[in-house]
């Protein structure tokens, strides 16, 4: 009975240092507030317009622009989307000497400028954009921007008209670097400490030899006692 009662806490000590073996992953990339993104934006050389840039997500697009995302975005790149507003403003004396205010929109620049204006935008990633289309309502699609440049954080865009524009970007090099950890450790940073199938083996043979020797000496001591 007593061999019996050994062998069984024996086996119990031996199974629970596989549960304490293994340790949950964790991150140890420093954990801080990432800072407020800033949308910087202007009609290039134009002081009396101004150029609004409001980001929109899948759900504030309609059905048809979400759909088409599918056509220009390809698999690995992404798309910021923005409904963009050109127009400006200025105060302009009136026959009775006194101001009125003045509004352009994105027409009357276009008509002024000969047929096209440059419009400035800066966000974080800008300098990854690959592609940039404007939404074509006649046509229910996206069509290309034909002139456009990305450099130094910012993306310029010559355009004859405001509207919904998409910038297609392709993922940062240490972001896909990032994703592709990610992917291999299921989601998660690799375990600071981990499975130790060496350290588990040489446990379970102590064990297993000091189990043997309490065997033998109480055998040793039972013949002695007769």
């Amino acid at each position: 009975m007593k061999k019996l009662i050994a062998m069984i806490a024996t086996v119990a000590v031996v199974l629970s240092m596989g549960v304490t073996a293994m340790a949950d992953a964790i991150d140890k990339t420093e954990k801080k507030s990432p800072e407020k993104e800033k949308i910087v934006s202007e009609v290039k050389g134009e002081s009396d317009y101004e150029a609004i840039f409001t980001e929109r997500s899948g759900a504030s697009l309609s059905g048809a622009q979400y759909a088409g995302l599918d056509d220009i975005v390809k698999d690995g790149q992404k798309a910021r989307v923005f409904d963009v507003e050109v127009f400006g403003a200025k105060l302009e004396k009136n026959d009775q000497g006194l101001f009125d205010l003045k509004t352009f929109d994105d027409k009357d620049l276009a008509t002024a400028k000969g047929g096209s204006f440059e419009i400035v935008v800066a966000f974080d990633g800008a300098n990854d954009v690959i592609d940039v289309k404007i939404w074509d309502a006649e046509m229910g699609k996206w069509s290309d921007v034909i002139a456009w440049e990305a450099k130094d954080g910012k993306v310029t865009i010559t355009t004859g008209r405001d509207g919904v524009f998409a910038f297609v970007m392709e993922p940062a090099a240490d972001d896909a670097a990032d994703d592709a950890d990610a992917n291999k450790a299921g989601g998660k940073k690799s375990a600071a400490t981990g499975y130790n199938s060496t350290a588990y083996i040489v446990c379970a043979i102590a064990l297993a030899a000091g189990a043997a020797f309490f065997f033998g000496t109480s055998k040793k001591s039972a013949k002695e006692m007769m």
